[in-house]
């Protein structure tokens, strides 16, 4: 499967495997998408020199993220993934840094944006919604002041 020649890819040498094996389930858990996007339930399983197809099989996207430091836990998909990441205070909080950061167009410090990251890190945390988190950091005299650098 494509699963099986990904994981020998990229864990056969150890220098890649260090890595990998922490990075290789947040991709495996999407397997049920090709590479347009589009979703599938089935893949084709190709002969070892690639010439013809051997046979279908049911996509296993399901993930094992106990080497992920914090997770221990499994998810099924991608969907399921991304309900357990959006989940997580830590994004919430990475993800009001990172918007004020773009939104401000300069690094974020803690102390003096304590009001504008909490107002972003709130709003996400209330609504969930990019609308809203974009009105509230467009509402930011700051940002509405700001000059748009050449």
């Amino acid at each position: 499967t494509n699963r099986e020649r990904f994981h020998i890819k990229t864990t056969s040498n150890a220098t890649c495997a260090a890595c990998h094996q922490r990075i290789n389930p947040l991709g495996l858990a999407f397997s049920n998408y090709n590479s347009f996007g589009m979703y599938q339930e089935s893949e084709t399983i190709f002969a070892e020199n690639g010439d013809h197809i051997e046979s279908y099989t049911t996509v296993d996207a399901e993930v094992d993220l106990s080497d992920i430091p914090g997770r221990g836990a499994r998810a099924n998909n991608g969907v399921e993934l991304s309900r357990m990441v959006a989940e997580q205070t830590s994004t919430r909080a990475c993800s009001a840094r990172k918007f004020s950061r773009y939104a401000l167009g300069r690094s974020v410090d803690s102390e003096q944006d304590a009001c504008k990251l909490e107002k972003l890190y709130d709003t996400l945390d209330n609504s969930r919604s990019l609308m809203d988190t974009v009105r509230t950091s467009a509402l930011e005299l700051e940002v509405r002041l700001k000059r748009a650098s050449n």
